[in-house]
């Protein structure tokens, strides 16, 4: 059984109506949203889930923050490192 459920990279409209429909039917409504989050990607983060999270009091966990390792220095030289998927 599943107590706690998110979703990902789901625009805010559809998260409000999947939690319309929950509440709805007396059901658990989402808890989580997962997006990427770094220094280049920030919009929707920061514009369409602001409000979502203060009045629905999700939370979130973010993918890439390092945006696939560029943060991180992993191609300061401008090569791709060997075996990687970039």
């Amino acid at each position: 059984m599943a107590l706690y459920w998110g979703t990902s990279e789901w625009p805010a409209a559809m998260i409000e109506q999947a939690c319309a429909i929950a509440e709805k039917y007396n059901l658990h409504l989402p808890q989580v949203e997962q997006c990427q989050y770094n220094m280049f990607v920030r919009d929707k983060m920061e514009s369409e889930y602001r409000t979502l999270f203060e009045t629905r009091q999700m939370g979130t966990t973010i993918w890439s923050p390092l945006y696939g390792g560029a943060l991180a220095g992993k191609y300061n030289d401008g090569t791709l490192p060997e075996g990687s998927r970039g």
